[in-house]
């Protein structure tokens, strides 16, 4: 759409929207005509080349938005006014533009300033009212705009923005008046016989000079201090020459009304115009060109001012022409702080990070360079100095982001404050000097000079020698002095932590004031060991009302115990009686296999076993095999439960396992008992009964099995046949060896009834007593040297006394998975089995230089059974009735393997040790380093949180519940009863070494914080600081650590205490051993 009007042009609508349309008004060039005025209410929108233009007064009001959108959106007149919207914004590549680009115009516009040195009024001190008015200084003028944004070009010859709030000219904006000033003006260049000088403005144009002639520069004029002049331009000896024309007038703001804030990412011009075209005579030959002119004026009325990087603010002169014209003069730019904070409530009001530019133009050929422009600001207040008024640390002018404080002076002397550290000096682009210091350095424009930081003056003088230094005593350690205005004149000089954590006046942490309050860390750490003494004492009498005394009312040392009769050891667990029928039709105990794991549950081999062939049917058998195994695998959440709890809390993970494992044993035997047919059963009376088959477990569900008895309606000579058949038998230990499950041999009552029809109940109950003893402190992670005792033991207590009825026993591995677990357990071989087999040293289905491997790969065992054959030997697997496996001794010993897991270094710390005795004392002492490891712990805790939120965090949380559980964990332990206080202890020595995760973390944090910084070269001051603080950071983790340690030992003595309680089964004396043998 396109919309003419001749004359004046007057509307008034709610919202004015132009897509590709033009509005042109023309007003004819009769002064008389009077402005057009466009009036909306609401907003006002240009977009794809739209256009509003007038060669006369335009007025445009609104009380709403005003945005020229993008390319070729404008709005043009040779005088504009825009005010009373909330929001300009000037989108890229539109345009506002007053004069209209004809020299006419402009020089109606510029006329009456360039002839007269007078401010205008109307743009020091503007009216209330924003009118256009071609009385009016301005060409275009921007008024009562809350914000004014810039992302495309302002163009004027004069540019008054008033009454505004903020405007930011962005990254591509331009706000320009270059070379739209005077083309002549009181600063004029000259032009002599081909030899052309400069414009001056704030500075003097530059000389021209051409074949020996020389044309004197335009003078400066103007006031550097308030400047309100346009740049004055060049003219030819006649119109074939033309003329150069100097910058214009950019004002914003106004005393009354200043702008409150200016941001430039863009550029902020008003520059002179270079002569750019060669001169010459009629006859054609060159001559010299006209000079440059000068840049014109930036007059800023403001509070705040942001230049950002790659932003310009700049006046130049123009360059002159060929063959020896002269340089322009710069122009003046001033700042007019509106308001100046001084003291403590100072804030900067300048950030200068892009360029600032009143340099003049050049010459060319012999010319000169026009003089520099001016930039000035408002006279700064006491204590400040220099154009912006400012002491502004800005962090991008140091390294590692250290701040240095920058000024400019001009003209002025002032002293410098002698801290130690280097000075440098430079220019800015308008040739003055500036200064910048290393922080804290401070420039200060009074002429005296305080003392250096650390000395003080109190007696009068001149001499830089009467000041003393401050008295290092006084110091705190974590302190350094501070400078104080006006010096300190006081012995004691002031100072300031090196870090706001620390608290003044002596500059300790929360820990610290808290051990100092009491007199310093020895006699707060005699007072905390005293209070903590008490309370154990407390703790263990109260202990004692709860449960009862620990102590066996014996003697504590073992050797004593071989001479006197002391109560014996029992099996790990007792179950019901069993009756004597029961104990008779026993035929076989079947061993699942496998460590009933999450990842390796209980199985059952096939094929049935040789001893309860002739009792059930094989194809049945494998059936129910396939049923029952399917019953003991695990579900795939329970694992993921225990790999979750493994990660968060490791004791956790193992009270689910055993949870799991007790669900597990209850439903094997359920299903056993009561869903399944016994139809792999011959008997018919034990299928009707249900009593063919029970399932048992060792008490630390490590070993399950399932008890095969006859029906009693067999034939007699079946069962005599079946019967002995019994032995030799095999009997798995259960445990794993590990510090939670122990090795050990769990004889229940139906083993002891079947043994006793051998050897006396007595004996095989003393043995298994001694057997256990020596068990429990073999470990799985070091079971080639740990299992050489129990072997000696096996050979010196055991078989001698079994000899006499018959009997021996053999230490064995059983039962070997495809995943490498194998079972430990003894063979018992009676009667022929003994005499006629056991001496043999071929007993193995396997070679003495035979694996566990070897066993469970079936090329191997088929080389193994062949080797046996021809050596005519019998077997184990046909002595054990079809269990694989092979004996240990000295020599087997070193082909058996062992896997160790990822807690191997726990062992170190948590293993199963002989008993020590003194169980009240022990009790006590682990009292006493129960409650030491939690006062260190919280005090650890609060030193950690002083140094970071993160660290306490880190240390608290690595491993979660680790670090406080240990407490309650422990007084659970020791205030239970029986039979579960083993069983607590041992989770509360979990808890414990699990807690050394947290100290791990701690330490690392440390080493991390304190140990890492001293690698980087810091400077001496951040490096004794660094030195200062961390000292002592590693005591506490350090003395935790030891406490956890003990505390440990402790433990480990405490559960031996609880589970041995005659240390007889100790005696290294066989005679002695069974001279203890109930009778």
């Amino acid at each position: 759409m396109f919309v003419k009007v001749f004359g004046a042009f007057r509307v008034a609508v709610k919202m004015l929207l132009m897509w590709n349309s033009k509005i042109q008004i023309d007003g004819g060039g009769n002064t008389i005509v009077t402005a057009s005025v466009l009036e909306v209410r609401n907003l006002v929108v240009l977009r794809e080349y739209s256009v509003i233009s007038s060669n006369a007064n335009l007025g445009v009001y609104g009380q709403g938005l005003l945005k020229l959108t993008g390319h070729g959106d404008a709005i043009k007149a040779q005088r504009l006014s825009l005010s009373l919207f909330y929001n300009i914004t000037v989108g890229p590549g539109s345009l506002l533009q007053a004069p209209l680009d004809d020299s006419a115009g402009r020089s109606m516009v510029t006329k009456s300033l360039c002839e007269s040195q007078t401010c205008p009024v109307d743009l020091i001190t503007p009216p209330d009212d924003c009118h256009v008015n071609y009385t009016l200084s301005f060409s275009l003028q921007i008024c009562r705009v809350e914000d004014l944004l810039v992302n495309g070009l302002i163009r004027g010859s004069i540019i008054h923005i008033h009454r505004a709030r903020t405007v930011i000219i962005d990254t591509g904006g331009v706000m320009t008046a270059s070379e739209l000033g005077c083309s002549g003006g009181i600063g004029k260049g000259n032009y002599s016989n081909g030899a052309g000088s400069g414009a001056g403005h704030g500075g003097r144009g530059g000389f021209g000079y051409f074949n020996g002639r020389v044309s004197t520069g335009g003078n400066k004029y103007g006031d550097a201090d308030l400047p309100c002049e346009l740049g004055s331009g060049t003219e030819g000896p006649n119109q074939l020459y033309g003329h150069v024309v100097g910058g214009g007038m950019i004002v914003m703001g106004s005393i009354q009304w200043p702008l409150l804030r200016l941001d430039i990412y863009g550029s902020l011009r008003a520059d002179g115009e270079s002569f750019r075209r060669m001169a010459g005579n009629g006859n054609g030959s060159l001559i010299g060109g006209l000079g440059g002119a000068s840049g014109g004026t930036v007059l800023l009325f403001l509070q705040e001012l942001r230049l950002s990087e790659n932003s310009s603010l700049s006046v130049v002169g123009g360059n002159g022409g060929l063959l020896g014209g002269g340089g322009g003069g710069g122009g003046r730019v001033h700042f007019h702080w509106c308001k100046i904070d001084v003291g403590d409530e100072y804030t900067p009001v300048a950030s200068i990070n892009g360029s600032i530019n009143s340099r003049g133009g050049a010459g060319d050929n012999g010319g000169l360079y026009g003089e520099e422009g001016t930039i000035t600001g408002k006279k700064c207040p006491q204590g400040l100095y220099g154009t912006f008024c400012e002491m502004q640390i800005d962090s991008s002018f140091g390294k590692n982001g250290q701040g240095y404080i920058v000024g400019w002076c001009i003209g002025e002397a002032f002293n410098i404050i002698p801290f130690p550290s280097k000075r440098m000096s430079f220019k800015n682009s308008g040739g003055e000097t500036g200064f910048s210091f290393a922080y804290p350095q401070f420039i200060s424009p009074y002429r005296s000079m305080e003392c250096p930081i650390g000395t003080y003056k109190d007696v009068e003088g001149s001499d830089e020698h009467l000041c003393t230094p401050c008295s290092l005593d006084l110091l705190p350690n974590r302190a350094n002095f501070i400078y104080v205005r006006g010096g300190v004149s006081q012995p004691s000089c002031p100072y300031k932590c090196i870090s706001d954590k620390y608290r003044m006046p002596n500059c300790y942490t929360p820990l610290e004031e808290l051990m100092y309050t009491f007199g310093g860390p020895c006699p707060f750490a005699l007072l905390l060991s005293c209070i903590l003494v008490l309370l154990a004492l407390f703790l263990n009498v109260l202990r004692i009302k709860v449960v009862g005394s620990g102590s066996y009312h014996r003697e504590n040392s073992i050797e004593h115990h071989c001479h006197h009769p002391f109560p014996y050891l029992l099996s790990l667990s007792e179950v019901r009686g069993t009756r004597a029928e029961e104990t008779q039709s026993h035929v076989h105990r079947m061993y699942f296999m496998g460590p009933n794991t999450f990842r390796e549950p209980w199985h059952l081999p096939y094929s049935p076993p040789n001893a309860i062939i002739e009792v059930v049917y094989e194809d049945a058998f494998n059936r129910f095999i396939d049923e029952i195994n399917s019953v003991s695998a695990y579900d795939w959440w329970e694992g993921s439960v225990h790999s979750i709890l493994s990660v968060l809390a490791y004791p956790c993970a193992w009270s689910w396992k055993q949870w799991r494992r007790r669900k597990k044993i209850h439903r094997l035997q359920e299903y056993v008992k009561s869903e399944y047919d016994h139809s792999c059963l011959r008997s018919c009376r034990s299928r009707a009964l249900y009593k063919g088959m029970k399932v048992g477990a060792t008490p630390d569900l490590m070993v399950a099995y399932i008890d095969f008895f006859l029906g009693g309606d067999e034939k007699r000579l079946d069962m005599v046949s079946i019967i002995q058949k019994r032995f030799p038998m095999c009997i798995i230990f259960g445990g794993a060896g590990s510090y939670m499950s122990p090795y050990n041999l769990h004889s229940d009552t139906l083993l002891t009834n079947l043994l006793g029809q051998h050897v006396p109940a007595t004996v095989w109950t003393r043995l298994v007593a001694g057997l256990n003893a020596q068990l429990r402190t073999v470990r799985h992670c070091s079971i080639r040297s740990a299992l050489i005792p129990v072997i000696d033991w096996i050979n010196s207590h055991a078989n001698p006394q079994l000899e006499f009825h018959g009997v021996k026993i053999e230490l064995g591995w059983f039962q070997a998975t495809a995943s490498g677990y194998y079972q430990l357990g003894i063979l018992v071989a009676f009667g022929d089995y003994y005499f006629q087999d056991m001496l043999q040293s071929d007993l193995l289905d396997s070679s003495d230089d035979s694996t566990r491997k070897k066993v469970v790969s079936p090329r191997e065992s088929l080389k193994q059974k062949t080797w046996a054959q021809t050596s005519q030997a019998f077997s184990l697997k046909r002595i054990t009735r079809g269990i694989n496996g092979g004996l240990l001794n000295d020599v087997t010993l070193r082909s058996l393997d062992f896997k160790r897991d990822f807690l191997f270094p726990l062992s170190l710390l948590l293993h199963n040790t002989r008993p020590v005795g003194r169980q009240d004392s022990l009790q006590l002492l682990i009292t006493v380093m129960l409650l030491s490891d939690l006062s260190v712990t919280l005090l650890m805790l609060l030193q950690f949180y002083w140094i970071s939120l993160g660290a306490f965090l880190a240390v608290l949380l690595i491993l979660p519940l680790s670090l406080l559980c240990p407490f309650p964990a422990g007084l659970n332990a020791l205030f239970s009863k029986e039979p579960r206080r083993v069983s607590l202890a041992r989770i509360y020595a979990l808890w414990n070494a699990t807690s050394l995760s947290n100290i791990a973390v701690a330490f690392l944090c440390g080493i991390f914080r304190y140990g890492f910084s001293s690698l980087q070269p810091p400077d001496k001051s951040s490096a004794s600081t660094t030195r200062r603080e961390d000292d002592k950071w590693w005591l506490l983790p350090t003395i935790l650590l030891l406490f956890k340690s003990i505390q440990a030992r402790f433990v480990n003595w405490h559960i031996a205490n609880l589970e041995i309680e005659d240390f007889s089964l100790f005696c290294p004396d066989p005679d002695a051993f069974w001279a203890h043998e109930p009778s």
